[in-house]
């Protein structure tokens, strides 16, 4: 089959609205680069620090790869002695964006307490479909074009994030994963994916 490469760019801003003691309120706006419907702003606040997202008081939990705030369905709850050495394991119980539940290893790369920067470390695998998963896809062979179905097989994922006081500032992670595609015209093939997010935020 010929090689499938996509690319989503964009950028987004938030603003701080209001601080409470179990909530953060702010206002995003946002643009994803040619994507239809991809533009947009508003309102939302996190709650439960930060375990929710709530959009006119309908909450669910964040399955986004990255994001501006620490997400503690993938990142768990970091022990109180944060330095460099230090791991714990976080068990993601869903699909998420980037990857299937599974477990994965956070590992501090370095912490620096007079600026509240920390460098952490993420790998994981999991088996299942992610949370972003189309159940099909549209290949080409030979100059025609075939819709197929997706399996996944285990897949694996490496990272690593800077963060201040919580805040993301700067975000990088692979996965990849086995797939198997199939279909009554194509057959069977055997292919490898890898999605990676590379995110970076403005001085």
């Amino acid at each position: 089959m010929d090689e499938i490469a996509k690319r989503v760019s964009g950028t987004a801003s938030m603003t701080v609205t209001k601080v409470e003691p179990n909530d953060i309120h702010y206002h995003d706006s946002y643009r994803y680069d040619g994507v239809t419907g991809g533009a947009g702003e508003g309102d939302s606040k996190r709650r439960d620090h930060g375990r929710l997202v709530c959009v006119k008081d309908k909450c669910e939990i964040p399955t986004d790869g990255s994001g501006t705030f620490l997400n503690p369905l993938l990142w768990g709850t970091p022990p109180a002695a944060i330095r460099a050495g230090v791991t714990w394991t976080v068990h993601i119980d869903r699909a998420w964006e980037l990857g299937p539940s599974g477990d994965q290893t956070i590992t501090v790369i370095s912490a620096d307490p007079s600026t509240g920067t920390t460098v952490l470390k993420r790998e994981g695998s999991g088996e299942g479909f992610f949370d972003s998963d189309a159940k099909q896809l549209h290949i080409t062979r030979e100059g025609k074009s075939f819709q197929v179905d997706l399996t996944p097989a285990r897949a694996h994922w490496i990272g690593q994030t800077i963060f201040r006081h919580g805040v993301v500032l700067a975000d990088e992670l692979v996965v990849e994963r086995p797939v198997t595609l199939t279909s009554a015209d194509a057959g069977k093939i055997n292919a490898m994916e890898r999605q990676y997010i590379l995110l970076n935020a403005a001085p």
